[in-house]
């Protein structure tokens, strides 16, 4: 984020004065991270909302049975009280806040942001991302007006990120959609009917579309990501992963199916393309 700087982590709670509480909106604790690697937080349940947006890399993040992917300029919204989790996939780079209070859950509930996606949402435009970055910068003002305007950027964000959502919707492309599901569901099976119901379009439709737009049908599509995977998987680390679970990780649950899928798409075992990329050395 081009004017946050690096590495701030606000992780002990503030010191919030009696007017936040008044105010009904209190800021556990904002911050930025860059580049962190091996970086994730196991199932747990906060009493706070979590606001995050991806500055750059990949990563998971589980809400209930939901899981998205991250990627860069993706947000999320997790709502206290369930059960969540997250991890890196690639360095991750990404800022937050920790918030909670009446006028807040007044402000979220009435702008109806959990009766649509809350997890990897993306905006257009900086608007939500100069905001964030006012308020991570705004965290060493520790005076009352220093408190005081930075909830009141809080609630200017999430009013931000919803008008940002709705103006949105005049542009729906359900190839966009379809195509953010298949990537985002790598390790699932695709079903046709189910990716047809959440685009709105016929399957038939939407497999002539699909291929028209992106070179293959969403299935074959779906495989051809997952080699990807595999390879890049395969690339960096060469040694210390077994083929079953390159498999795994990459979509497969057949280690003989992947094996053989694998050599289809690239003329060669998963083994032999490891040795050839060993070989080959760093792209």
């Amino acid at each position: 984020m081009d004017n946050i700087a690096d590495n701030k982590d606000y992780s002990l709670l503030f010191n919030n004065s009696p007017v936040s509480a008044r105010m009904g909106v209190e800021i556990v604790s904002p911050g930025c991270l860059f580049a962190k690697t091996g970086y994730f937080c196991r199932d747990r349940v906060r009493k706070d909302y979590l606001l995050l947006l991806t500055i750059d890399g990949k990563a998971w993040v589980k809400e209930g049975k939901r899981k998205k992917m991250l990627r860069k300029g993706s947000w999320f919204l997790l709502r206290p009280g369930i059960v969540h989790s997250y991890r890196d996939i690639t360095p991750w780079s990404f800022a937050y806040v920790h918030f909670h209070g009446s006028t807040a859950d007044q402000v979220i509930n009435g702008l109806s942001f959990f009766k649509r996606e809350n997890l990897g949402f993306r905006q257009s435009g900086n608007a939500g991302k100069e905001l964030l970055s006012r308020l991570v910068n705004s965290a060493n003002d520790v005076t009352i007006p220093g408190e005081i305007l930075r909830n009141a950027v809080l609630l200017e964000l999430l009013t931000c990120l919803h008008s940002n959502y709705r103006s949105n919707q005049s542009g729906y492309d359900p190839l966009v959609k379809a195509y953010e599901h298949i990537v985002d569901n790598l390790d699932r099976e695709l079903e046709l009917p189910h990716l047809a119901e959440i685009t709105g379009i016929s399957q038939f439709h939407l497999v002539r579309i699909f291929k028209e737009k992106y070179g293959y049908p969403p299935i074959r599509f779906m495989q051809k990501l997952r080699i990807e995977k595999a390879k890049e998987l395969l690339r960096q680390e060469p040694d210390s992963r077994k083929i079953y679970e390159i498999a795994e990780l990459s979509g497969f649950k057949d280690p003989l199916y992947f094996s053989r899928v694998f050599s289809k798409w690239t003329g060669m075992s998963p083994e032999k393309f490891r040795i050839y990329a060993k070989s080959a050395g760093p792209a």
